[in-house]
C-alpha cells in the first residue's frame, strides 16, 4: 500500500484526521458517540462504534 497516496486521498474526503493514542484515525461523527472510524493501516477498516472500542481493539496498550 502506498502510504503518501491513501492518505492524499483520505485528507480529499469529508473524513477528519485525528491522532488518538498512537493510531492515525480518520473519523465522521454519526449518531451520538458512534462515527465512523478508518484506521490507517495496512488493511484500512472501518468501523461504526465510539473511539475507545477502536483504540482497545487496535492499541490496547
Amino acid at each position: 500500500m502506498d502510504n503518501v497516496l491513501t492518505h492524499e486521498l483520505l485528507e480529499m474526503t469529508d473524513l477528519e484526521h485525528k491522532k488518538f493514542r498512537d493510531l492515525h484515525l480518520y473519523i465522521r461523527p454519526l449518531v451520538g458517540e458512534i462515527m465512523e472510524v478508518v484506521v490507517f493501516d495496512n488493511e484500512l477498516p472501518i468501523y461504526h462504534t465510539t473511539l475507545d472500542y477502536v483504540a482497545l481493539r487496535k492499541s490496547p496498550y
